[in-house]
């Protein structure tokens, strides 16, 4: 049988179906693995994701909601690289649910465009590297960076399978709203993305999901 075809990834990549067998209880089970084909405009995909990293670091906080720290000067940044990483003793809340979940917008920025998992790591590092020496005015934390790298690529991807179960560009009408509004809640990058590219309200009959696994493409002996 051949495998659907997500909608997410109908641009960038190419889904295969691999089946694991489960000898004991005799059933097939089969997942779509996405395999990044990479094409012309890969460097539109790079540079889109890197935008969006930094609009959700530095610009929404400094511009947006306009915090203190984040008002920084060039004379912060070279003070930020001459000092040393330190251990902040910032509260529970701001180092292990504020910076993880920074980090998941780092990560959905790469993940929404395209890129795979693997690949949207490197721009959760490079994202938190970036508001660490960049973003604020306080000294880079090496806790804050352990923090919004690995947490950010372990709540991120949860994210963004999440709100993939959500979205069907199949959908219209209020239940095609509430679709998005929910999609959005969970994953604001790829909220965003699909704001600015149309997607949040074009209808397709193919190509409309955006989860990659199939209980349609299961079958039991």
């Amino acid at each position: 049988m051949r495998p659907k075809q997500s909608g997410l990834t109908r641009k960038y990549v190419t889904i295969t179906s691999k089946c694991a067998y489960l000898n004991k209880q005799r059933v097939i089970v089969c997942f779509a693995f996405p395999t990044i084909t990479i094409r012309n405009n890969a460097g539109e995909m790079h540079s889109r994701a890197w935008w969006e990293s930094m609009f959700s670091c530095i610009v929404l906080t400094r511009f947006v909601l306009r915090r203190d720290f984040a008002k920084t000067t060039l004379n912060t940044t070279w003070n930020n690289f001459r000092h040393a990483f330190v251990w902040d003793n910032d509260n529970f809340k701001t180092n292990l649910f504020a910076h993880p979940y920074h980090g998941n917008l780092y990560f959905n920025s790469a993940r929404s465009n395209g890129f795979s998992f693997w690949q949207s790591v490197p721009f959760t590092i490079g994202g938190s590297m970036m508001w660490e020496f960049f973003g604020e005015k306080e000294p880079p934390a090496l806790n804050d960076m352990l923090a919004t790298s690995f947490g950010g690529v372990a709540i991120g991807e949860v994210f963004h399978r999440v709100s993939a179960l959500i979205l069907n560009d199949r959908a219209h009408g209020t239940n095609r709203l509430f679709r998005e509004m929910a999609a959005t809640i969970i994953n604001p990058m790829q909220g965003l993305k699909r704001i600015l590219n149309g997607d949040a309200w074009r209808t397709r009959n193919k190509n409309f999901l955006y989860h990659d696994f199939f209980r349609d493409s299961c079958r039991a002996f």
